[in-house]
């Protein structure tokens, strides 16, 4: 079951390659990440997230695509928005 996308207004070119690097990093060796250009996929954990990044709206969207049936969609929500507002 996908959850509701969470959109990121505000995001540069240089920090959204920062929240790449840092989620390829991150993934290395515990989760499978596909990139091709602004559009990615990471799965790792039982969950998966999709993710588009439009340059000129400067605007970042990520969206779970599945998650274990017993993991909460806020406990995903929280965690994204973590990650991205880390960087």
């Amino acid at each position: 079951m996908a959850c509701k996308p969470i959109t990121f207004p505000g995001i540069t070119r240089e920090r959204f390659e920062a929240i790449r690097a840092r989620l390829v990093e991150q993934a290395s060796g515990h989760a499978s990440v596909e990139i091709v250009g602004d559009t990615g996929t990471a799965t790792g954990s039982g969950v998966t997230v999709h993710w588009v990044y439009i340059e000129p709206l400067q605007q970042l969207t990520l969206q779970c695509a599945s998650k274990p049936f017993i993991v909460p969609e806020g406990v995903i929500a929280s965690k994204l928005r973590d990650f991205v507002e880390a960087q």
